[in-house]
């Protein structure tokens, strides 16, 4: 891709037909989503001024979450899918690269200071979005980039994060040559 157009893919639905991906030109970033059935027409999810990254399928497919920075800061927020509904703005202080949890019972994203952050999320009737909470520190480098810098286990109990490396508190190594001598 050249650096005026640019498409990231972010995530595969579930069920297998759909196919969502950021699409980048000129500056700006949209939500796109390819069905893998029928005319495979691609139509864009979310297309505005703002930038709208990284969406990921709910288990159930029924849910899309995604980065947007439309109220100006990026935050993850939660929509129908597909079609249009009311979007649902889960992070509180910034963040980014939402992830499900399998059972599509809670959302991890990375907090704007990259502390993974966790959010339950009920959507059997009426959606449903808890209040965040903090977990760990990840020293991840960006959340708004339209790729994940990390992974969650099925369960949500295991993470694996792409981190900057971070100060050490170690000695440093001392190497003494011709110590016979």
């Amino acid at each position: 891709a050249s650096g005026l157009f640019q498409i990231s893919p972010s995530d595969w639905s579930a069920d297998g037909r759909f196919l969502a991906y950021t699409s980048t030109a000129l500056g700006t970033s949209d939500v796109w989503v390819l069905p893998l059935f029928g005319d495979r027409k691609p139509f864009s999810l979310v297309q505005t001024q703002f930038t709208e990254t990284g969406a990921v399928f709910s288990p159930d497919v029924r849910w899309i979450a995604y980065t947007t920075n439309e109220s100006g800061q990026p935050n993850v927020v939660i929509q129908p899918f597909p079609g249009t509904g009311r979007k649902y703005q889960v992070s509180t202080n910034g963040g980014g690269q939402p992830v499900w949890r399998a059972d599509g019972k809670e959302l991890f994203y990375l907090g704007a200071d990259g502390t993974m952050m966790a959010v339950p999320i009920d959507a059997t009737g009426q959606f449903d979005a808890g209040v965040p909470r903090a977990l760990f520190p990840t020293g991840a480098a960006s959340v708004f980039i339209a790729s994940q810098t990390y992974a969650v286990t099925k369960d949500g109990k295991r993470f694996l994060v792409n981190s900057r490396p971070g100060q050490s508190n170690l000695a440093p190594l001392t190497v003494v040559v011709n110590w016979t001598a």
